[in-house]
């Protein structure tokens, strides 16, 4: 495991010693996306082997897995260079389409109840807007991770 912490460790520190800023999200939305996604690659690796000190590998197997996804993730936005931007348009459209559809599900389990308004008042301070789509919730993802469609 203490190599695994300082292969962590160094790659995170070798990524925050370049300083990278990301530029105008609208023109360049892969540096926004990207960064954001590496950020919580190393938060969910290191929060793994907190749950590993603390003798949780089960938990620690489990949320491995949402490293796996962000791997997989940038691995779709950086395939092919020249539809980069055309990619992670797509990849924050269907986030967006997916959010929007089960907050319209969140909304109707909380109906009446006091977490309803807080829900509400997230979505409008996100600009989330409930909706039923159902090709958000379903066909979607394999189009965007695996280019089915």
């Amino acid at each position: 495991m203490a190599k695994v912490v300082r292969f962590v460790r160094a790659a995170e520190a070798e990524i925050n010693t370049m300083g990278i800023m990301p530029r105008e999200p609208y023109k360049f939305p892969f540096d926004l996306v990207g960064l954001a996604t590496l950020s919580k690659a190393f938060a969910l690796s290191n929060a793994c082997l907190k749950l590993l000190r603390s003798n949780q590998p089960d938990e620690a197997y489990a949320l491995s897995r949402s490293v796996v996804e962000c791997a997989a993730n940038l691995r779709y936005m950086t395939e092919k260079p020249d539809t980069q931007d055309a990619r992670v348009r797509k990849f924050v459209n269907h986030h967006k389409a997916d959010k929007a559809y089960w907050a319209h599900y969140c909304l109707e389990i909380y109906a009446g109840r006091p977490e309803e308004q807080e829900m509400r008042d997230y979505m409008q301070r996100e600009g989330i807007t409930p909706d039923t789509n159902p090709q958000v919730g379903t066909g979607q993802v394999s189009e965007v991770l695996c280019g089915t469609r």
